[in-house]
């Protein structure tokens, strides 16, 4: 109950709450020798602390979720734990140890003829040399991971592999073939019915349009991105409506709680009493 309290917490946007009740479900966890949930708590600790740009402290977390795959023999939960350490360390521009991680990831996900996850880390992979801007080498590992995702037909992945292409080929001034990949992602994206890709996607295309010059064809591809974006502000807005709706609920049951134990406090306190009359 308090990790799922943690997490709606987290969902409304009361970071400090969701981590105070992940650290009590986690004591609750440990002490009862609970692996499968303290596991739980871990991964929610670290994407909390990586929302938060806490990094060390995301990865203190991802590391003992990794343990605790480790110990229960979840060969999936080590690849993932590898691949979310691979990234966390990307965003410290911790370049060596990401593809370390990312390596160990690649390992068992392909011993576990995993393809999707293995296009996945591929092209992290991919991403991790592009920060580094050794596009060669990205386009190297982005090349091997299309060719996973275009023979499994996994189209979500391909579509955010495709604009991370078209990135690549726009750094190097290779602009129709940035067009294409962009393009391959928008089609894809509307494939999928995924307003937020749709909208990365014609964003891409207005940088690229601009970057050439084309600035009527620029001017359309952000017309579309701006009202895409306008309809996923006012979907957002709705959900943050209902935020505020959860935050007060949360709130309002924090306030119960500590009645109760106040309450039961005196209880314990005249019962005591009661002993000695």
């Amino acid at each position: 109950a308090l990790n799922a309290t943690g997490q709606l917490s987290w969902a409304v946007g009361e970071f400090e709450g969701a981590i105070f009740f992940y650290k009590q479900s986690l004591a609750i966890s440990e002490n009862a020798k609970d692996q499968k949930s303290a596991s739980q708590v871990y991964n929610n600790m670290a994407m909390i602390y990586s929302h938060l740009g806490n990094y060390e402290d995301a990865l203190f977390f991802y590391k003992k979720v990794l343990d605790v795959d480790i110990a229960t023999g979840d060969s999936i939960g080590i690849g993932l734990s590898y691949n979310n350490m691979g990234l966390t360390y990307l965003e410290q521009k911790s370049f060596k140890q990401s593809l370390d991680a990312f390596a160990k990831a690649l390992t068992i996900y392909r011993s576990l003829n995993n393809y999707d996850k293995v296009a996945q880390t591929l092209s992290n992979v991919g991403l991790n040399y592009a920060r580094q801007n050794a596009h060669a080498q990205a386009l190297t590992y982005y090349e091997e991971s299309e060719k996973l995702y275009q023979k499994n037909g996994l189209k979500r992945g391909y579509s955010i592999l495709c604009t991370n292409i078209g990135n690549t080929y726009l750094a190097l001034k290779k602009y129709e073939t940035a067009r294409a990949y962009f393009e391959k992602s928008l089609h894809l994206s509307e494939e999928l019915k995924s307003k937020e890709r749709i909208s990365e996607s014609l964003l891409s295309l207005a940088k690229l349009d601009s970057t050439l010059g084309n600035y009527k064809h620029a001017y359309q591809y952000f017309w579309r991105y701006d009202t895409l974006q306008t309809s996923i502000d006012r979907q957002n807005h709705a959900l943050e409506l209902n935020r505020f709706r959860l935050q007060f609920e949360i709130r309002e049951k924090e306030a119960e709680n500590e009645l109760l134990r106040s309450e039961a406090s005196l209880q314990a306190a005249y019962l005591q009493q009661q002993r000695f009359i």
